[in-house]
């Protein structure tokens, strides 16, 4: 229960700074931010499907 709701509000956060950055023309910085949620999400899932804890890291 609690994981649905913190996925709602990453989704309604994540709406409103898309709409922020949308008003303010900033595109570089939407696509640049977009690009690193991605790659943050999905180095999350990667890690919680292999069920291991990271050691090192890296970038």
């Amino acid at each position: 229960m609690e994981k649905i709701n913190m996925v709602q509000s990453c989704f309604i956060g994540w709406t409103v700074l898309n709409q922020f950055l949308i008003m303010s023309f900033n595109i570089e910085l939407l696509w640049f931010i977009k690009k690193e949620i991605v790659s943050i999400l999905s180095k999350v899932e990667c890690l919680s499907r292999l069920k291991i804890q990271p050691t090192t890291k890296k970038d």
